[in-house]
């Protein structure tokens, strides 16, 4: 099963949705190993959650509420003990079964860093007194990342031509470590957060897509692009920085 696995959630003054994820991986046949990473600054927590939080799968370690995500991440992975791993938002499902399909095709190959599926929106409609969950594909024909070259790979990912990234992909624990540590070196501001992680990723192996149901994630309308964001995220001495972590990591 899933015994050699960890999921990592990040999760940040959101626990309403924090127990929903947490119900919906009790509610299988196994006990997943989990690492809750809570920066959350409210401090009031329901007792049900609270009891998830403390069960004996589930490690809970609280964080500063001003601790930049990727740092989290990076200090956090440490606790994984698993030989594989994955970073689950806390509005997002990943199905045990993609999990199991994407453990086993990262162990016949060696040279696919990371493993995921077909990616899902929902939303809950109301419709005359009652509610349905609607589900719609993020994307027909995900492009995965089989290049040889790593150069390829990062850019391809880079251009845009590949549809899917490894962001929240099962990776082996010491290439995630790897990948979150270089991060927390490189990056210290949005945008770049997830560009320079899924880089590194690719810098060390292929990302596989497989053509099943993977991920749904919660539909979000809130709209952040504009041009003073952009500038901020993307100055040009942030990607000097992140670029000189991704140097780093392909001379080795």
């Amino acid at each position: 099963m899933l015994d050699n696995l960890t999921i990592l959630i990040t999760t940040y003054n959101r626990y309403t949705l924090l127990k929903r994820l947490i119900t919906f991986y009790n509610s299988f046949d196994f006990e997943v190993k989990i690492i809750v990473l809570d920066s959350s600054s409210n401090t009031s927590i329901d007792k049900d959650l609270y009891s998830m939080l403390n069960s004996k799968n589930i490690i809970w370690k609280k964080y500063d509420p001003e601790i930049f995500f990727a740092n989290k991440i990076a200090d956090g992975s440490q606790l994984i003990k698993t030989e594989f791993s994955v970073l689950c938002a806390d509005d997002d499902f990943i199905f045990p079964y993609a999990l199991e399909e994407a453990i086993d095709y990262l162990k016949k190959n060696k040279d696919f860093s990371s493993c995921l599926g077909n990616q899902y929106k929902h939303h809950i409609l109301n419709f005359f007194g009652k509610k349905f969950v609607i589900f719609q594909q993020s994307s027909v024909n995900g492009s995965e990342i089989i290049d040889n070259d790593c150069f390829d790979r990062i850019l391809k990912y880079m251009s845009g031509k590949s549809i899917y990234y490894p962001f929240y992909a099962v990776h082996r624990s010491n290439d995630l470590k790897k990948i979150w540590k270089q991060t927390s070196a490189y990056v210290d501001y949005w945008g770049l957060s997830e560009v320079l992680p899924c880089a590194i990723s690719l810098t060390l192996g292929k990302m596989r897509v497989m053509n099943i149901p993977y991920t749904t994630r919660e539909r979000n309308n809130f709209v952040w692009y504009n041009e003073k964001n952009v500038l901020k995220m993307y100055s040009y001495n942030k990607i000097e920085k992140a670029k000189n972590g991704l140097i780093e990591v392909l001379s080795e």
